[in-house]
Order: structure tokens, then C-alpha cells, then sequence
């Protein structure tokens, strides 16, 4: 091995790095939630949740070719669209391609 790293202590180390962000997240979530439970037990209004329809959503957006940049980097990532090519897969669209 070129760096004398142990795949055991690495795999449980990436274990141990997932199971502490969920409890942290669990823990935040709980707090929240308590607190919640705790203002609506003691009469506190809490504030009416607007909700936005995909029109204002979009109207509000501050620059939408950013959300398409983002959306087509991400579906890349989960379909692998862009390496169907290196696994001899020739799309049709891609024969035309230079």
C-alpha cells in the first residue's frame, strides 16, 4: 500500500462520521420540536405558514438559469447520464455529436 492507510479504520471512521451528523441532526430536530410542542401547550399563537405556488416560486427566484445549472449537475450525478458513453452505451442523441 502506497500510504499505509487501513481500510477497516477508514470504513469505521466514515461510519462513525454518519452516525454522529444523524445525531446531531436528531437532537436539533427534537429540540425544535419540543419547544414547539412547549409554546403551543402555553397558548402561544405561533405564526400562519404561507404557502407559495411554483409560479411565485419561480417569480422569486433570484437568477433561474442558476437552478437549471444546478438541477442538470445534479441529475448527472444520480443518472449518470453524461458517462453513458465510456460504458458503450451510444445514446441517440449522441451520434450526432461532434
Amino acid at each position: 500500500m502506497a500510504t499505509e492507510t487501513s481500510i477497516g479504520k477508514l470504513f469505521i471512521a466514515g461510519i462513525l462520521r454518519v452516525a454522529d451528523d444523524g445525531a446531531i441532526f436528531r437532537l436539533g430536530a427534537f429540540s425544535y420540536l419540543r419547544d414547539r410542542r412547549r409554546k403551543l401547550a402555553a397558548g402561544f399563537q405561533l405564526p400562519e405558514e404561507k404557502t407559495y405556488s411554483l409560479g411565485e416560486r419561480l417569480a422569486i427566484t433570484p437568477n433561474p438559469a442558476l437552478v437549471l445549472v444546478v438541477a442538470l449537475v445534479l441529475s448527472s450525478l444520480y443518472t449518470g447520464w453524461p458517462r453513458q458513453r465510456s460504458r458503450g452505451v451510444e445514446p441517440s442523441w449522441y451520434s450526432s455529436w461532434p
